[in-house]
């Protein structure tokens, strides 16, 4: 089941902005939105790259421990470091 939610989020996220943003941009020539959108694309290429490599050759790096913000009423929010098997 959770495999397929995922593969859902992953087809939303594409879907919304390439009707919203890309699609209208495209159309608005190169100097005014072709170049916006193939900035994105590019940078976000870059991002998904960078992920890929460091899952393969520094899978320490993503299990290190995070922030998880919980909520403290009489104090508001407060970071506490956790780690991915105490969650």
């Amino acid at each position: 089941m959770g495999c397929h939610l995922t593969k859902i989020g992953i087809a939303l996220l594409i879907y919304a902005p390439n009707k919203s943003f890309f699609t209208s941009l495209w159309g608005a020539g190169f100097g005014l939105g072709q170049s916006v959108v193939l900035f994105a694309v590019f940078w976000s290429l870059v991002g998904i790259g960078y992920a890929i490599y460091l899952s393969r050759n520094r899978p320490d790096v993503l299990a290190a421990q995070s922030v998880v913000l919980e909520e403290q009423p009489e104090l508001g929010f407060t970071a506490e470091v956790t780690t991915p098997a105490s969650l």
